[in-house]
């Protein structure tokens, strides 16, 4: 099976979708990978070590400055959803256009795409090329469940967690499905009715 994958972020982001990419490939799958390093670093030497096709897309000015500005902004806000919004628009919205182009080869060319939750611009393209979508989620914290809560909540108890998750979701649809939308409007694609950040989910 040819499979594809496609990850976005800093090395804690991108080097567990190597591992996984690795070891797809050495259960036998043909596979290739396309990553957008915020950091700007350089990861084709892993190609060969892996067995896997490894690229890059997405030029984003980094400099060590510029991210101890983003942190100080960062720490400023208790609101995750701020927080995330000020990420994106720093690091993902000025490459989301490449790294869309860079998806719909990847499902041109495979079977299936595997992406990060975070990761509108794929999760657009496999629905343009109508081709199975995998999310995968890094942080445990962003995966709804009653026995945890999302950051900064209090957990109170398994039966009223749910209430946490449900107002969450409600702070992430609003503050990210307008951009998202007029992404996919940009694109051809229909807007979402929801989308949820935890797991990369859109409906």
């Amino acid at each position: 099976m040819k499979i594809g994958l496609q990850t976005w972020g800093s090395d804690g982001d991108i080097r567990p979708f190597l591992a996984l990419a690795g070891g797809l490939s050495k259960a036998g799958h043909d596979v290739s990978i396309v990553i957008t390093s915020v950091e700007q670093r350089d990861y084709t030497h892993f190609g060969k070590e892996l067995g896997i096709t490894v690229s890059h897309v997405g030029k984003l000015e980094y400099s060590e400055s510029r991210l101890a500005e983003l942190i100080l902004k960062l720490s400023r806000t208790r609101i995750p959803a701020k927080q995330i919004q000020m990420v994106f628009e720093e690091y993902l919205f000025p490459v989301a256009d490449e790294m869309y182009t860079a998806a719909l080869e990847l499902c041109t060319t495979h079977d299936a795409l595997i992406g990060h939750s975070i990761h509108y611009p794929a999760q657009a393209a496999a629905q343009k090329k109508d081709k199975p979508y995998i999310s995968v989620s890094l942080y445990h914290k962003g995966v709804e469940s009653r026995y945890i809560t999302p950051d900064m909540s209090p957990n109170i108890g398994n039966w009223a967690n749910p209430l946490w998750w449900k107002l969450a979701n409600l702070v992430i649809d609003k503050t990210f499905r307008l951009p998202i939308n007029q992404f996919r409007g940009k694109h051809g694609l229909p807007n979402l009715v929801r989308w949820e950040c935890r797991a990369g989910e859109t409906t």
